[in-house]
């Protein structure tokens, strides 16, 4: 087996040239700026998403375009397996259960509509990525299933049917899929903690930092949006936090508490992350999507940390996974956001 800093000088070199090739700045601003969807398209037929983005001509399907460049994401990431062995493929397997769990939830979701909530989903379950990525399971199975029971046999070979099982009876008898949502959520972190525990000292510090960010940034998410929309009497019904942050639980009580969205943000950010001290809790025309751009922010130059860090380490991939995953997203909100006649000036500097 190959030892990890043996790995990581071939695959650093190959990363380094694809993170080369990222979209920049000046290629984002084109899209934006980009008179129509049409000529949107027209320009990331310039790109290497030429493939995906050429559907839309055939198709005239937004949904079909988004699907296709999902699937190339996943084996962007995938693809990578072949270059790596021993723990760090248990990492990058880590890192594809987050596809996986996507997959879960919006499958379940389809399954829902249409058996509990009797809504038509026509061929939305044919967008949906089919192939096997860690737990084998059929998507048909799972849309079509007659019930619950059947909906437990389709994921029998996976971890997910006993967390079908845990909340049953929030989805049969409360009838909303919250609950479960955030088990998957936390699965996915648990397992990914799991595999980055394999990792040499180095590199799960390393990881295990990334990691945090990430999950705290979706606690302060889920409290904001709670609290945008919920007084704080009526939140403790609620199943939001996710485990594995560096927040401690009583400051995550704290958060939850306070009665307006701005100030569990503040409450959370401030003094926690450095450099995001000036964060108040003024208000704002659109408080929401100014916690949004902040959290984005707060991400991007964590990824940034790890490039500019020792090239020899896990960080390089994470980095690369991450950064992938959002110029994809970034490509998938512009296109929607001309489909929707949005304004390039309110398309939001975060995108």
């Amino acid at each position: 087996m190959t030892a990890p800093v043996r790995q990581y000088g071939f695959i650093n070199a190959k990363l380094r040239t694809r993170l080369n090739k990222l979209f920049d700045e000046a290629t984002l601003e084109k899209l934006r700026q980009a008179p129509s969807l049409a000529e949107a398209i027209q320009l990331l037929k310039d790109t290497p998403y030429r493939q995906e983005v050429s559907v839309y001509e055939s198709t005239g399907d937004l949904k079909e375009v988004e699907a296709a460049l999902w699937r190339r994401e996943i084996a962007t990431v995938a693809e990578l397996r072949r270059y790596l062995q021993g723990t760090l493929l248990s990492l990058l397997d880590g890192l594809l259960l987050r596809y996986e769990v996507d997959i879960v939830r919006n499958s379940v979701r389809l399954w829902f509509d249409a058996h509990l909530k009797r809504r038509s989903i026509g061929g939305e379950a044919g967008y949906l990525y089919q192939e096997a990525l860690v737990n084998p399971f059929s998507i048909d199975e799972v849309v079509n299933a007659e019930d619950f029971d059947a909906l437990l046999e389709a994921f029998k070979l996976t971890p997910y049917g006993q967390l079908l099982e845990e909340n049953r009876q929030d989805i049969e008898s409360r009838a909303h899929l919250f609950r479960f949502e955030t088990d998957l959520d936390r699965f996915f972190y648990r397992q990914l903690i799991e595999s980055v525990d394999k990792l040499e000292a180095a590199d799960k510090r390393i990881a295990l930092r990334l990691i945090a960010v990430e999950v705290d940034l979706r606690n302060v998410d889920r409290i904001a949006r709670l609290a945008f929309f919920y007084p704080p009497e009526k939140r403790s019904q609620w199943h939001i936090i996710i485990p594995g942050g560096s927040f401690s639980g009583q400051l995550l009580d704290s958060a939850v508490s306070v009665r307006k969205g701005e100030d569990a943000v503040a409450t959370l950010l401030n003094g926690h992350y450095p450099g995001l001290d000036s964060f108040t809790s003024s208000s704002s025309e659109d408080s929401l999507g100014m916690v949004e751009g902040l959290l984005r922010q707060i991400r991007r130059e964590e990824t940034m940390k790890l490039l500019r860090g020792y090239p020899f380490t896990v960080g390089i991939i994470l980095a690369y996974v991450f950064l992938k995953r959002k110029e994809i997203g970034t490509v998938v909100s512009l296109l929607n956001a001309h489909y929707y006649g949005v304004s390039p000036d309110r398309m939001g500097d975060g995108l």
